[in-house]
Protein backbone atom coordinates (compact mmCIF):
# COMPACT_ATOMS: atom_id res chain seq x y z
CA UNK A 1 0.00 0.00 0.00
CA UNK A 2 1.28 3.01 -1.63
CA UNK A 3 0.08 6.67 -0.39
CA UNK A 4 -0.07 9.24 -2.72
CA UNK A 5 -0.39 12.97 -1.90
CA UNK A 6 -2.07 15.69 -3.13
CA UNK A 7 -3.72 19.69 -2.60
CA UNK A 8 -6.98 17.75 -1.38
CA UNK A 9 -6.09 15.45 0.63
CA UNK A 10 -4.38 11.41 0.70
CA UNK A 11 -5.22 9.00 -1.38
CA UNK A 12 -3.95 4.89 -0.94
CA UNK A 13 -3.32 2.53 -3.69
CA UNK A 14 -2.29 -1.49 -3.51
CA UNK A 15 -0.85 -2.57 -6.77
CA UNK A 16 -2.35 0.39 -8.69
CA UNK A 17 -6.09 0.19 -7.49
CA UNK A 18 -7.74 2.93 -5.42
CA UNK A 19 -8.81 1.28 -2.14
CA UNK A 20 -12.43 1.98 -0.44
CA UNK A 21 -11.27 5.29 1.71
CA UNK A 22 -12.84 8.47 2.62
CA UNK A 23 -10.56 10.84 2.39
CA UNK A 24 -11.54 14.32 4.38
CA UNK A 25 -11.80 17.35 1.61
CA UNK A 26 -12.96 20.38 2.00
CA UNK A 27 -17.18 20.61 2.20
CA UNK A 28 -17.54 17.16 3.81
CA UNK A 29 -18.91 16.71 7.09
CA UNK A 30 -16.55 14.37 9.22
CA UNK A 31 -17.45 11.14 7.68
CA UNK A 32 -15.18 7.83 8.44
CA UNK A 33 -14.68 4.41 7.18
CA UNK A 34 -16.16 2.16 8.97
CA UNK A 35 -15.33 -0.92 6.83
CA UNK A 36 -13.07 -2.49 8.50
CA UNK A 37 -8.65 -2.62 7.40
CA UNK A 38 -8.08 -1.64 4.08
CA UNK A 39 -5.56 -4.74 3.71
CA UNK A 40 -8.80 -7.12 3.86
CA UNK A 41 -11.01 -5.44 1.24
CA UNK A 42 -9.88 -7.44 -2.32
CA UNK A 43 -10.64 -5.20 -4.98
CA UNK A 44 -12.47 -3.93 -6.63
CA UNK A 45 -14.79 -2.81 -4.09
CA UNK A 46 -16.76 0.37 -2.73
CA UNK A 47 -16.02 4.01 -3.43
CA UNK A 48 -13.56 6.81 -2.55
CA UNK A 49 -15.06 10.02 -1.39
CA UNK A 50 -12.48 13.27 -2.25
CA UNK A 51 -11.73 16.12 -4.42
CA UNK A 52 -11.62 15.65 -7.80
CA UNK A 53 -9.26 17.31 -9.70
CA UNK A 54 -10.86 20.45 -12.08
CA UNK A 55 -13.24 20.84 -9.53
CA UNK A 56 -14.31 23.51 -7.02
CA UNK A 57 -13.44 23.59 -3.31
CA UNK A 58 -16.98 22.74 -1.83
CA UNK A 59 -17.50 19.91 -4.54
CA UNK A 60 -17.30 16.51 -3.89
CA UNK A 61 -15.96 13.53 -6.22
CA UNK A 62 -16.73 9.75 -5.78
CA UNK A 63 -14.29 7.47 -7.09
CA UNK A 64 -14.30 3.98 -8.54
CA UNK A 65 -12.78 1.56 -7.09
CA UNK A 66 -12.04 -0.51 -10.47
CA UNK A 67 -12.50 -0.04 -14.44
CA UNK A 68 -15.69 -0.93 -15.82
CA UNK A 69 -16.03 -1.98 -19.93
CA UNK A 70 -19.00 -0.09 -20.52
CA UNK A 71 -19.34 3.69 -19.06
CA UNK A 72 -22.43 4.44 -17.25
CA UNK A 73 -24.55 7.23 -18.20
CA UNK A 74 -27.66 9.07 -16.88
CA UNK A 75 -31.06 8.29 -18.66
CA UNK A 76 -32.93 11.33 -18.26
CA UNK A 77 -32.75 14.49 -16.07
CA UNK A 78 -33.91 14.53 -12.62
CA UNK A 79 -37.86 15.91 -12.43
CA UNK A 80 -37.90 18.97 -9.92
CA UNK A 81 -40.80 18.29 -7.34
CA UNK A 82 -43.02 20.38 -5.08
CA UNK A 83 -44.60 19.07 -1.72
CA UNK A 84 -46.79 20.64 0.60
CA UNK A 85 -45.18 20.53 4.18
CA UNK A 86 -45.26 17.12 6.45
CA UNK A 87 -45.12 14.95 2.97
CA UNK A 88 -42.50 12.63 1.36
CA UNK A 89 -40.59 13.79 -1.13
CA UNK A 90 -38.89 11.77 -3.59
CA UNK A 91 -35.74 12.42 -6.35
CA UNK A 92 -35.46 9.79 -8.64
CA UNK A 93 -31.67 9.34 -10.43
CA UNK A 94 -32.16 6.82 -13.88
CA UNK A 95 -28.82 5.54 -14.46
CA UNK A 96 -27.84 3.09 -17.71
CA UNK A 97 -25.06 0.61 -17.85
CA UNK A 98 -24.19 1.61 -13.61
CA UNK A 99 -22.04 -1.87 -13.33
CA UNK A 100 -19.88 -1.76 -10.68
CA UNK A 101 -19.85 2.26 -10.18
CA UNK A 102 -21.59 4.10 -6.95
CA UNK A 103 -23.95 6.74 -6.89
CA UNK A 104 -23.98 8.64 -4.50
CA UNK A 105 -26.00 12.26 -3.44
CA UNK A 106 -25.42 15.04 -1.93
CA UNK A 107 -27.52 18.81 -0.94
CA UNK A 108 -26.41 21.04 -3.77
CA UNK A 109 -26.20 24.18 -0.99
CA UNK A 110 -23.68 23.32 1.07
CA UNK A 111 -22.24 19.95 -0.34
CA UNK A 112 -23.11 17.60 2.41
CA UNK A 113 -22.92 13.50 1.79
CA UNK A 114 -26.36 12.17 2.18
CA UNK A 115 -26.02 8.87 0.86
CA UNK A 116 -23.70 6.38 -0.61
CA UNK A 117 -25.20 3.98 -2.90
CA UNK A 118 -27.32 1.66 -0.54
CA UNK A 119 -26.36 3.38 2.88
CA UNK A 120 -27.12 6.59 4.17
CA UNK A 121 -24.29 8.74 5.53
CA UNK A 122 -26.29 11.30 7.23
CA UNK A 123 -27.75 10.82 10.70
CA UNK A 124 -31.01 12.54 9.40
CA UNK A 125 -33.38 10.04 10.49
CA UNK A 126 -36.11 11.40 7.91
CA UNK A 127 -33.87 10.31 4.88
CA UNK A 128 -33.67 7.22 3.30
CA UNK A 129 -32.36 5.57 -0.10
CA UNK A 130 -33.56 3.28 -2.31
CA UNK A 131 -33.31 1.57 -5.88
CA UNK A 132 -34.82 -0.57 -8.49
CA UNK A 133 -32.70 -2.92 -10.25
CA UNK A 134 -29.52 -1.51 -10.19
CA UNK A 135 -31.24 1.74 -12.54
CA UNK A 136 -33.56 4.02 -10.71
CA UNK A 137 -31.67 5.40 -7.34
CA UNK A 138 -34.20 6.85 -5.29
CA UNK A 139 -33.44 9.98 -2.90
CA UNK A 140 -36.52 9.87 -0.14
CA UNK A 141 -37.02 12.13 2.88
CA UNK A 142 -40.36 11.82 4.97
CA UNK A 143 -42.09 14.56 6.72
CA UNK A 144 -40.49 16.90 4.68
CA UNK A 145 -39.77 20.30 6.79
CA UNK A 146 -39.16 23.83 5.45
CA UNK A 147 -35.36 23.39 5.83
CA UNK A 148 -35.63 20.91 3.05
CA UNK A 149 -36.23 23.11 0.07
CA UNK A 150 -33.92 23.19 -2.16
CA UNK A 151 -31.22 21.48 -4.62
CA UNK A 152 -30.24 17.77 -4.68
CA UNK A 153 -26.96 16.37 -6.99
CA UNK A 154 -27.09 12.89 -7.80
CA UNK A 155 -23.12 11.51 -8.26
CA UNK A 156 -21.86 8.53 -10.19
CA UNK A 157 -18.15 7.81 -8.83
CA UNK A 158 -16.58 7.67 -12.09
CA UNK A 159 -12.79 9.00 -13.01
CA UNK A 160 -14.66 12.18 -14.69
CA UNK A 161 -17.46 12.72 -12.10
CA UNK A 162 -21.03 12.46 -13.67
CA UNK A 163 -23.68 14.20 -11.89
CA UNK A 164 -27.02 16.04 -11.78
CA UNK A 165 -29.84 18.17 -10.13
CA UNK A 166 -33.03 17.90 -9.33
CA UNK A 167 -34.91 20.66 -6.82
CA UNK A 168 -37.22 20.57 -4.18
CA UNK A 169 -39.90 23.11 -3.59
CA UNK A 170 -41.79 22.91 0.01
CA UNK A 171 -45.31 24.90 -0.01
CA UNK A 172 -45.92 26.23 3.56
CA UNK A 173 -49.46 26.49 4.94
CA UNK A 174 -50.52 30.50 5.82
CA UNK A 175 -49.35 31.48 9.18
CA UNK A 176 -50.60 34.57 10.74
CA UNK A 177 -47.81 36.13 12.47
CA UNK A 178 -49.57 37.34 15.99
CA UNK A 179 -46.52 39.78 16.86
CA UNK A 180 -47.08 41.83 13.50
CA UNK A 181 -50.97 41.69 13.55
CA UNK A 182 -53.16 43.89 15.25
CA UNK A 183 -55.43 42.54 18.46
CA UNK A 184 -58.46 44.40 19.77
CA UNK A 185 -58.72 47.66 18.40
CA UNK A 186 -60.15 50.87 20.38
CA UNK A 187 -60.83 54.17 19.00
CA UNK A 188 -63.00 57.05 19.88
CA UNK A 189 -65.59 58.17 17.53
CA UNK A 190 -64.80 60.28 15.04
CA UNK A 191 -61.06 58.72 14.56
CA UNK A 192 -59.75 56.96 12.31
CA UNK A 193 -58.98 53.30 13.04
CA UNK A 194 -55.63 51.16 11.22
CA UNK A 195 -56.18 47.19 11.19
CA UNK A 196 -53.07 44.97 10.68
CA UNK A 197 -52.69 41.59 9.63
CA UNK A 198 -49.64 39.95 8.42
CA UNK A 199 -48.96 36.23 7.66
CA UNK A 200 -46.06 33.62 6.66
CA UNK A 201 -46.23 30.86 3.91
CA UNK A 202 -44.97 29.88 0.57
CA UNK A 203 -46.43 31.02 -1.56
CA UNK A 204 -46.46 34.13 0.37
CA UNK A 205 -50.53 34.46 1.33
CA UNK A 206 -53.11 36.92 0.45
CA UNK A 207 -54.93 38.55 3.43
CA UNK A 208 -58.99 38.70 2.98
CA UNK A 209 -60.79 41.49 5.07
CA UNK A 210 -64.54 40.92 6.11
CA UNK A 211 -67.20 41.62 9.01
CA UNK A 212 -67.80 38.48 10.88
CA UNK A 213 -71.66 39.64 10.11
CA UNK A 214 -71.05 39.94 6.60
CA UNK A 215 -72.48 43.91 6.75
CA UNK A 216 -70.89 46.36 4.49
CA UNK A 217 -68.43 49.02 5.74
CA UNK A 218 -66.15 51.70 4.39
CA UNK A 219 -62.61 51.36 3.28
CA UNK A 220 -60.22 54.13 2.20
CA UNK A 221 -57.78 52.97 -0.86
CA UNK A 222 -55.32 54.54 -2.07
CA UNK A 223 -55.20 54.46 -6.24
CA UNK A 224 -52.18 56.70 -8.26
CA UNK A 225 -51.91 58.91 -5.28
CA UNK A 226 -55.85 59.67 -4.85
CA UNK A 227 -57.81 58.64 -2.08
CA UNK A 228 -61.26 57.14 -3.08
CA UNK A 229 -63.70 56.35 -0.43
CA UNK A 230 -65.07 52.69 -0.81
CA UNK A 231 -68.38 50.50 0.33
CA UNK A 232 -67.46 47.11 0.76
CA UNK A 233 -68.31 43.68 1.78
CA UNK A 234 -65.08 42.24 1.79
CA UNK A 235 -61.00 43.75 1.13
CA UNK A 236 -58.04 42.59 -0.32
CA UNK A 237 -54.49 43.35 1.91
CA UNK A 238 -52.53 43.50 4.62
CA UNK A 239 -53.75 46.84 6.20
CA UNK A 240 -57.11 47.70 6.52
CA UNK A 241 -58.16 51.63 6.93
CA UNK A 242 -61.15 53.14 8.42
CA UNK A 243 -61.46 56.81 8.53
CA UNK A 244 -63.57 58.85 11.26
CA UNK A 245 -65.37 55.61 12.37
CA UNK A 246 -68.55 56.14 13.85
CA UNK A 247 -70.29 53.64 15.93
CA UNK A 248 -72.01 51.30 13.12
CA UNK A 249 -68.89 50.06 12.16
CA UNK A 250 -68.00 48.52 15.54
CA UNK A 251 -68.13 44.74 16.03
CA UNK A 252 -65.92 41.81 15.21
CA UNK A 253 -63.56 41.40 11.27
CA UNK A 254 -62.11 39.02 10.39
CA UNK A 255 -58.47 38.71 9.08
CA UNK A 256 -58.51 35.38 6.22
CA UNK A 257 -55.07 34.27 5.17
CA UNK A 258 -54.69 31.92 2.25
CA UNK A 259 -52.40 30.62 -0.41
CA UNK A 260 -53.82 27.97 -2.18
CA UNK A 261 -51.98 25.74 0.67
CA UNK A 262 -55.00 24.09 2.76
CA UNK A 263 -54.98 25.05 5.31
CA UNK A 264 -56.36 29.27 5.20
CA UNK A 265 -56.08 30.22 8.33
CA UNK A 266 -57.61 33.64 10.11
CA UNK A 267 -57.93 35.76 13.20
CA UNK A 268 -60.74 37.64 14.61
CA UNK A 269 -60.10 41.23 15.57
CA UNK A 270 -62.57 43.34 17.32
CA UNK A 271 -63.11 47.43 16.70
CA UNK A 272 -64.75 48.95 19.91
CA UNK A 273 -65.40 52.41 19.30
CA UNK A 274 -66.18 54.82 22.54
CA UNK A 275 -68.73 57.14 22.82
CA UNK A 276 -70.90 59.02 25.25
CA UNK A 277 -73.98 57.88 26.62
CA UNK A 278 -76.91 58.98 24.29
CA UNK A 279 -81.10 58.56 25.20
CA UNK A 280 -84.09 58.02 22.65
CA UNK A 281 -87.43 58.11 24.38
CA UNK A 282 -89.93 56.90 21.92
CA UNK A 283 -93.05 57.74 24.07
CA UNK A 284 -92.56 60.39 26.85
CA UNK A 285 -96.24 60.44 27.80
CA UNK A 286 -98.50 57.48 29.12
CA UNK A 287 -102.16 57.47 30.48
CA UNK A 288 -102.82 54.52 33.03
CA UNK A 289 -105.64 53.08 33.99
CA UNK A 290 -105.96 52.02 37.95
CA UNK A 291 -105.52 48.83 38.46
CA UNK A 292 -103.18 48.10 35.28
CA UNK A 293 -99.76 47.98 33.99
CA UNK A 294 -97.91 50.29 32.28
CA UNK A 295 -94.45 49.84 30.67
CA UNK A 296 -92.09 52.59 30.01
CA UNK A 297 -88.99 52.15 27.56
CA UNK A 298 -85.82 54.33 26.67
CA UNK A 299 -83.11 53.41 23.82
CA UNK A 300 -79.80 53.60 25.05
CA UNK A 301 -76.53 53.57 23.14
CA UNK A 302 -73.15 54.00 24.53
CA UNK A 303 -69.86 52.26 25.00
CA UNK A 304 -67.81 51.65 27.03
CA UNK A 305 -71.12 49.79 28.59
CA UNK A 306 -73.03 52.45 30.38
CA UNK A 307 -74.41 51.85 34.25
CA UNK A 308 -78.21 51.99 33.36
CA UNK A 309 -80.93 52.84 36.40
CA UNK A 310 -84.33 54.83 36.74
CA UNK A 311 -85.33 57.76 38.93
CA UNK A 312 -88.80 58.90 39.69
CA UNK A 313 -89.33 62.96 40.03
CA UNK A 314 -85.43 63.56 39.97
CA UNK A 315 -84.92 61.86 43.76
CA UNK A 316 -86.13 58.36 44.28
CA UNK A 317 -84.09 55.58 42.39
CA UNK A 318 -85.74 53.04 41.42
CA UNK A 319 -85.77 49.33 42.55
CA UNK A 320 -86.48 46.22 41.19
CA UNK A 321 -89.45 44.53 43.43
CA UNK A 322 -92.53 44.11 43.35
CA UNK A 323 -94.20 47.42 42.16
CA UNK A 324 -91.47 47.89 39.57
CA UNK A 325 -90.21 45.54 37.40
CA UNK A 326 -86.70 46.85 36.13
CA UNK A 327 -85.04 44.93 32.70
CA UNK A 328 -82.50 45.26 29.85
CA UNK A 329 -82.53 43.77 26.36
CA UNK A 330 -79.25 44.24 24.21
CA UNK A 331 -79.67 45.05 20.50
CA UNK A 332 -76.17 45.42 19.74
CA UNK A 333 -72.25 46.12 21.63
CA UNK A 334 -73.58 49.89 21.75
CA UNK A 335 -77.40 49.27 22.36
CA UNK A 336 -79.62 48.25 24.97
CA UNK A 337 -83.10 48.85 25.92
CA UNK A 338 -84.25 50.11 29.38
CA UNK A 339 -87.90 49.03 30.72
CA UNK A 340 -89.41 49.65 33.47
CA UNK A 341 -93.10 48.28 34.57
CA UNK A 342 -95.05 49.46 36.71
CA UNK A 343 -97.76 46.87 38.46
CA UNK A 344 -101.39 47.79 39.95
CA UNK A 345 -100.70 51.46 38.80
CA UNK A 346 -101.96 53.67 41.85
CA UNK A 347 -103.05 57.60 41.51
CA UNK A 348 -99.68 58.28 43.87
CA UNK A 349 -98.27 56.33 41.09
CA UNK A 350 -97.91 59.57 39.11
CA UNK A 351 -95.24 61.68 38.05
CA UNK A 352 -91.95 61.86 35.97
CA UNK A 353 -89.68 58.78 35.62
CA UNK A 354 -86.32 59.40 33.97
CA UNK A 355 -84.22 56.28 32.54
CA UNK A 356 -80.33 57.47 33.21
CA UNK A 357 -77.43 56.17 31.65
CA UNK A 358 -73.55 57.22 32.23
CA UNK A 359 -70.34 55.37 31.47
CA UNK A 360 -66.19 56.84 31.91
CA UNK A 361 -67.19 60.03 28.90
CA UNK A 362 -70.38 61.32 30.26
CA UNK A 363 -73.83 60.92 31.20
CA UNK A 364 -77.31 60.96 29.58
CA UNK A 365 -81.31 60.95 30.68
CA UNK A 366 -84.48 60.70 29.21
CA UNK A 367 -87.66 62.03 30.74
CA UNK A 368 -91.27 60.23 30.52
CA UNK A 369 -94.55 61.74 32.45
CA UNK A 370 -97.15 59.16 33.80
CA UNK A 371 -100.86 59.87 34.53
CA UNK A 372 -103.93 58.26 35.91
CA UNK A 373 -106.68 57.72 33.00
CA UNK A 374 -109.97 57.02 33.56
CA UNK A 375 -112.63 56.06 31.22
CA UNK A 376 -116.16 58.04 31.46
CA UNK A 377 -118.07 55.94 28.79
CA UNK A 378 -120.04 52.59 29.84
CA UNK A 379 -118.72 49.35 27.95
CA UNK A 380 -121.34 47.69 25.87
CA UNK A 381 -121.65 44.16 25.14
CA UNK A 382 -120.97 43.42 21.63
CA UNK A 383 -122.55 40.42 19.59
CA UNK A 384 -123.26 39.41 16.45
CA UNK A 385 -127.02 38.91 14.69
CA UNK A 386 -127.24 36.82 11.48
CA UNK A 387 -128.28 39.41 8.74
CA UNK A 388 -131.56 38.37 6.82
CA UNK A 389 -132.53 38.80 3.13
CA UNK A 390 -135.19 41.68 4.53
CA UNK A 391 -132.36 42.94 6.13
CA UNK A 392 -130.10 43.16 2.78
CA UNK A 393 -133.37 44.59 1.10
CA UNK A 394 -133.46 47.22 3.82
CA UNK A 395 -129.66 48.03 3.26
CA UNK A 396 -130.06 48.44 -0.45
CA UNK A 397 -133.32 50.42 -0.70
CA UNK A 398 -131.66 53.04 2.42
CA UNK A 399 -128.56 52.74 0.46
CA UNK A 400 -129.98 54.11 -2.74
CA UNK A 401 -131.65 56.99 -1.16
CA UNK A 402 -129.06 58.01 0.63
CA UNK A 403 -127.17 58.36 -2.42
CA UNK A 404 -130.06 60.55 -4.39
CA UNK A 405 -130.68 62.94 -1.52
CA UNK A 406 -126.47 63.38 -1.48
CA UNK A 407 -126.50 63.67 -5.04
CA UNK A 408 -129.19 66.04 -5.10
CA UNK A 409 -128.03 68.16 -2.19
CA UNK A 410 -124.74 68.42 -4.27
CA UNK A 411 -126.72 69.90 -6.87
CA UNK A 412 -128.73 72.01 -4.46
CA UNK A 413 -125.48 73.42 -3.21
CA UNK A 414 -124.16 74.28 -6.99
CA UNK A 415 -127.05 75.91 -7.99
CA UNK A 416 -127.46 78.30 -4.88
CA UNK A 417 -123.82 78.81 -5.26
CA UNK A 418 -123.84 79.92 -9.04
CA UNK A 419 -126.91 81.84 -8.48
CA UNK A 420 -125.67 83.87 -5.81
CA UNK A 421 -122.32 84.60 -8.07
CA UNK A 422 -124.56 86.02 -10.59
CA UNK A 423 -126.77 88.10 -7.81
CA UNK A 424 -123.69 89.19 -6.27
CA UNK A 425 -122.67 90.36 -9.96
CA UNK A 426 -125.84 91.78 -10.62
CA UNK A 427 -125.97 93.62 -7.59
CA UNK A 428 -122.68 95.08 -7.95
CA UNK A 429 -123.73 95.70 -11.26
CA UNK A 430 -127.14 98.11 -9.77
CA UNK A 431 -125.09 99.58 -7.19
CA UNK A 432 -122.24 101.20 -9.52
CA UNK A 433 -125.39 102.29 -11.71
CA UNK A 434 -127.30 104.29 -8.46
CA UNK A 435 -124.88 105.50 -6.77
CA UNK A 436 -123.77 107.60 -11.00
CA UNK A 437 -127.58 108.42 -11.23
CA UNK A 438 -127.66 109.70 -7.08
CA UNK A 439 -124.47 111.65 -8.18
CA UNK A 440 -125.64 113.15 -11.61
CA UNK A 441 -129.28 114.13 -9.59
CA UNK A 442 -127.56 115.90 -6.70
CA UNK A 443 -125.22 117.68 -9.52
CA UNK A 444 -128.50 118.79 -11.36
CA UNK A 445 -129.72 120.59 -7.80
CA UNK A 446 -126.82 122.16 -6.91
CA UNK A 447 -126.88 124.00 -10.21
CA UNK A 448 -130.65 124.72 -9.57
CA UNK A 449 -130.42 126.14 -6.64
CA UNK A 450 -127.27 128.03 -7.65
CA UNK A 451 -129.59 129.99 -10.00
CA UNK A 452 -132.16 130.52 -7.82
CA UNK A 453 -129.79 132.11 -5.23
CA UNK A 454 -128.31 134.45 -7.38
CA UNK A 455 -132.13 135.58 -8.63
CA UNK A 456 -133.05 136.27 -5.53
CA UNK A 457 -130.19 138.14 -4.20
CA UNK A 458 -130.57 140.52 -7.22
CA UNK A 459 -134.10 141.50 -6.30
CA UNK A 460 -133.33 141.96 -2.73
CA UNK A 461 -130.25 144.57 -3.12
CA UNK A 462 -132.95 147.12 -1.94
CA UNK A 463 -134.72 145.34 0.63
CA UNK A 464 -135.38 145.65 4.25
CA UNK A 465 -133.34 144.81 7.17
CA UNK A 466 -135.37 142.55 8.26
CA UNK A 467 -136.01 140.60 4.98
CA UNK A 468 -132.01 140.53 4.34
CA UNK A 469 -131.60 138.75 7.51
CA UNK A 470 -134.53 136.20 6.35
CA UNK A 471 -132.77 135.58 3.07
CA UNK A 472 -129.47 134.64 4.95
CA UNK A 473 -130.92 132.73 6.97
CA UNK A 474 -132.33 131.02 3.74
CA UNK A 475 -129.32 130.15 2.84
CA UNK A 476 -127.90 128.84 5.24
CA UNK A 477 -130.40 126.90 6.02
CA UNK A 478 -130.08 126.00 2.27
CA UNK A 479 -126.50 125.23 2.26
CA UNK A 480 -126.99 122.99 4.88
CA UNK A 481 -129.64 121.04 3.34
CA UNK A 482 -127.24 120.35 0.73
CA UNK A 483 -124.34 119.11 2.29
CA UNK A 484 -126.93 116.02 4.19
CA UNK A 485 -128.25 115.69 0.71
CA UNK A 486 -131.99 116.94 1.21
CA UNK A 487 -133.96 118.15 -1.40
CA UNK A 488 -135.34 121.63 -0.83
CA UNK A 489 -138.93 122.29 -1.54
CA UNK A 490 -140.55 125.76 -2.00
CA UNK A 491 -141.10 128.61 -4.75
CA UNK A 492 -140.09 131.58 -5.13
CA UNK A 493 -142.43 133.67 -3.57
CA UNK A 494 -142.40 131.24 -0.69
CA UNK A 495 -139.21 132.63 -0.38
CA UNK A 496 -140.33 136.07 -0.66
CA UNK A 497 -142.82 135.79 1.73
CA UNK A 498 -140.06 135.00 4.08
Amino acid sequence: MYPRSGSRGTLFTLQGVFLPLIIYGQGTKGLVDDHGPLEDRSPPFGSVAGMGPGHGDNEIRVFQSAYSPSRPEFAGRIKNITVNVGREAILECHVNHLGRYKVGWLKAKDQTILALHKRVITHNSRIDVDHEENRNWMLKIHQVQESDKGCYMCQINTEEMKKQIGCIDVLIPPNIVDNLTSSDVIVNEGEDAILVCRASGHPEPQILWLREDKKEFVVYSNINNHTRRETVTQYRGPVLVMRKVQRHQMGAYLCIAQNDVPPAVSKRIILNVNFKPEINVPSQLHGVGPGSSVTLTCVVQAFPTAINYWMKDGKKMLLDNDKYNISEDRKSLYERVMSLTIRNWEKSDEGHFMCMSTNSLGEADGTIQSYTFEAQTEPTENRYVEPTSMDYDYYETTLTHHRKEYYQAQNDDQTRLQDQSVFDRDSNRDDDASKQNRQRERRKKKRERKQDNSAYFGHQNSGSRSQTSSVQMLCIWTFLSSLISMPFVGTASSIRSL
